[in-house]
């Protein structure tokens, strides 16, 4: 990634971006499968179900590599979400949290009611999840991570493109215009990126003011907006066609940027 780096965070995103390294990415019902082979959906959570319980951080890694890789992350969003649910609540079904841990997408559901309400329906019942919960925060940050990842992989498809691209003799990216754009989107994916770090080290050291959160979303699900907005208009008539992932970001971004707050 573009963003501000270090050696720990960087572990954690090859684990992830390894994982999902020759997988059909575009499936979100496959992506889930990939990251367990990794242990990814361990590193949140509770030794009390064999988990290593890293807290947030190393998490929100591994969803801005899903990101990175315009992975399509619903399952595997609402996988880690669930677990994260289930184990949070008592009593938890061993069976469920299994299931989840292996990126099984089959036996379960997070949903909305009828009242924007969201619950997990399994083969244990039904289980209410609250959004005036820490879940939920949780939740929202992860969300948010993976969309910075894909503002980042727009950042990063656009200075490519702009570099090979020749016009009047010199190439897209020399042009003060396009530069100056660049930097600008290079600075916002940046700032919502310090944003999602800030949150995170808000919630593990036990916070319970969802402000940091809802402003990292926020700054997030715009960035990813814009970066997919400007590969697009930079790919010109290619970044209409699905001969570059143009397409695929603009759709994937302006999905996910509102998916989970739309309702509410």
């Amino acid at each position: 990634m573009t963003v501000f780096d270090d050696e720990l965070a960087s572990e954690f995103r090859q684990l992830a971006s390894a994982a999902l390294a020759g997988r059909p990415v575009a499936d979100s019902g496959a992506v889930p499968a990939a990251l367990a082979s990794a242990g990814c959906f361990d590193l949140e959570l509770s030794e009390e179900f064999g988990g290593m319980d890293l807290g947030l951080a190393p998490v929100t890694e591994v969803f801005a590599a899903m990101g990175g890789a315009i992975a399509a992350a619903e399952r595997a969003e609402a996988t880690s979400a669930a677990l994260d649910l289930v184990t949070s609540t008592s009593p938890a079904s061993a069976s469920v949290i299994d299931r989840l841990r292996a990126g099984d997408t089959t036996g379960w559901e997070l949903a909305r009611t009828s009242t924007h309400e969201w619950v997990l329906r399994s083969d244990s019942g039904e289980l209410p999840a609250s959004t005036d919960t820490p879940w939920w925060s949780r939740r929202l940050l992860r969300q948010a991570a993976y969309l910075v990842g894909l503002a980042d992989a727009g950042y990063r498809e656009a200075v490519v493109h702009c570099g090979r691209r020749v016009v009047g003799g010199q190439p897209l990216l020399s042009k003060q215009l396009v530069a100056g754009r660049l930097v600008r989107l290079l600075g916002e994916v940046r700032l919502a990126w310090s944003a999602c770090r800030e949150a995170t080290l808000w919630l593990d050291h036990g916070q319970t003011d969802v402000s940091p959160v809802a402003r990292a979303h926020r700054l997030a699900a715009q960035t990813a907006v814009a970066s997919s907005r400007d590969l697009v208009q930079l790919l010109g008539a290619r970044g209409l066609t699905d001969l570059s992932v143009g397409p695929r970001l603009y759709r994937i971004a302006h999905r996910e940027a509102h998916r989970l707050t739309a309702a509410l």
